[in-house]
């Protein structure tokens, strides 16, 4: 064996394993915001991924040096191809990580080079880790005079590769050290004795659109719930959104900040650029609707999705559960079949791998089941919930209808199928479910419902995905209408009313901080806060 050969396998390594290691290592964190905590199982399961690639290496290695000539020059060549197949692979994955979400912030998504780049390396990225290798094998039997240079040039770059190692693995070591879950909040230590009579229920849609579920449904379909409960609501029919990401428009109508940038430090604590000072400032819970909610005794509960509720808002919250969502972890996490196990960490990574490479559709399907298993979950907890005698103010924020399909509103029933407008079907029948079960919850308690959507329905960002359908594009005409909504049913409300001037989302803060204070009370409060010349009667629907 040559001392050469261990700085090329450790380049060799860090270049496969880059693509996992990278959400780990940029700056801001936000991958570990997102993550339930600890991450000691899923580091030490990377770590055994990386012994055994290097271990795999070396062998390699070994026997190539015992080869003839012509089969070094194909084992060199496979090795180069795989070099640049890693190279494009992590170029990719650096780019979704720190281009697109800054061009896209504060603006509605729009189609572009990166959408489109999305979309064919969905379809064909594993694919190319057989081919490039193989064309560039060809390359060094035919032009062998082509291939030596190409072949020390490739062992040339993997050492130099090998000395990022020297910043890396620190860095996730003292990551893993401090990033680290603080104690549950379930069953928390704010509850206190309910002063309230009445309760409220807040369902947050997410990327429901108000102009295909209230406005303007698609022909043939029909969204009975919605539509009732618009019947007897004061709604908001031309809000203008704070921002088109989840992650910024929850802490913004929470805190009533316009939050255009966010970050985490390593203990997963959210930081957010503040718009006046220009300088990253901490979160304050304690200004928020949960904390309000606290004070004027309402015991606020809450059942979120990939907002991580419970870590943000320890202390506050009577009850909480969250789920992060498939969303927000790396790709070979579903694979994982026990979360408690260092090597069920480290077989996942080769099997999500050879999943990939072998079909594409089994990997898409395995993520809808992943989402399918987290609306479950949540919505098993918000009937536990809303059954609580505690809790007087619930926050249920669910995962639907964000893409993936995951149902078939034909039969009515959960599948790893179906496209945005199954989706909207899905949250008609949840709402349903849920409208249903607060009022057997409820008792004597009046109950005031809130239906709302963080964002629209991203058009622009998901037609250049795999699992977009032609009956999408004939639907939504590839045009964004960004309005989301929000509509309040006040307990024994028949009627409806609507605003139809233009008001920003963050409105949303300021009505039902009204409505923690006792000071809105019903919708003629809401038109009062709103301004009486910007409402318009709604008829029956």
């Amino acid at each position: 064996m040559k001392i050469r050969w261990i700085p090329e396998v450790v380049g060799a390594t860090l270049l496969l394993l880059f693509p996992m290691l990278a959400p780990l290592v940029t700056p801001g964190y936000l991958f570990v915001y997102h993550h339930q905590l600890p991450l000691t199982k899923l580091i030490a399961g990377l770590a055994l991924d990386a012994l055994g690639i290097a271990v795999a290496g070396m062998i390699a290695l070994v026997i190539l040096s015992g080869l003839g000539s012509v089969p070094r020059r194909l084992m060199g060549g496979l090795l180069a191809g795989l070099f640049l197949w890693c190279i494009a692979y992590n170029a990719y994955a650096l780019s979704l990580l720190n281009i697109w979400p800054a061009l896209n912030l504060t603006t509605a998504p729009r189609a572009s080079f990166l959408t489109a780049l999305a979309a064919w390396y969905h379809r064909w990225n594993f694919r190319l880790v057989i081919a490039v290798p193989s064309v560039m094998a060809a390359l060094a039997w035919l032009k062998p005079g082509m291939a030596r240079p190409m072949i020390r040039a490739t062992r040339l770059a993997l050492t130099m590769v090998a000395f990022c190692a020297l910043w890396i693995v620190p860095e996730i070591a003292v990551l893993d050290w401090r990033a680290h879950e603080p104690a549950a909040t379930v069953e928390a230590h704010a509850e206190t004795q309910p002063v309230r009579s009445t309760r409220i229920v807040w369902v947050l849609f997410d990327e429901l659109s108000y102009k295909l579920a209230l406005s303007d449904p698609p022909d043939g379909l029909q969204f009975p719930n919605l539509k009732r409960l618009h019947a007897q609501s004061i709604s908001f029919g031309n809000l203008e959104p704070v921002a088109n990401y989840t992650d910024l428009v929850i802490p913004s109508l929470l805190g009533r900040h316009s939050i255009e940038q966010i970050r985490s430090t390593p203990e997963s604590r959210l930081i957010y650029l503040d718009r006046v000072t220009h300088k990253w400032t901490a979160y304050d819970a304690s200004q928020t609707l949960f904390a309000n909610a606290q004070r004027y005794g309402w015991n606020p509960g809450v059942v979120g999705w990939m907002i991580p509720y419970c870590r943000l808002f320890a202390g506050i919250l009577t009850n909480c559960f969250w789920e992060p969502g498939a969303a927000a972890e790396l790709p070979f996490e579903s694979w994982v079949s026990n979360r408690d196990s260092t090597f069920s960490y480290a077989v996942a990574l080769p099997r999500a791998f050879a999943a990939e490479v072998h079909s594409r559709r089994h990997v898409d399907e395995k993520r809808r089941l992943d989402w399918i298993l987290d609306y479950a979950s949540l919505m098993e907890h918000l009937k536990t919930t809303l059954r609580d005698e505690r809790i007087h103010f619930i926050y249920a924020h669910l995962p639907v209808p964000h893409p993936p399909g995951i149902y078939d509103r034909r039969t009515h029933q959960l599948c790893a199928c179906g496209n945005y407008l199954d989706n909207l079907a899905l949250a008609d029948d949840t709402l349903g479910r849920l409208m249903r079960e607060i009022e057997e919850s409820s008792g004597a308690d009046p109950t005031t419902v809130i239906v709302s959507s963080d964002h629209s329905w991203r058009v622009p960002m998901w037609r250049n995905t795999i699992n977009w359908t032609a009956e999408e594009e004939r639907v939504s005409r590839g045009q964004f209408d960004t309005r989301p909504v929000f509509m309040i049913h006040f307990a024994g409300q028949k009627s409806g009313s609507e605003i139809v001037a233009p008001m920003p989302e963050l409105v949303e803060h300021d009505v039902i901080e009204g409505m923690l204070e006792g000071k809105v009370m019903g919708p003629e409060d809401v038109e009062r806060l709103a301004g009486s010349d910007r409402m318009a009667a709604k008829g029956p629907e």
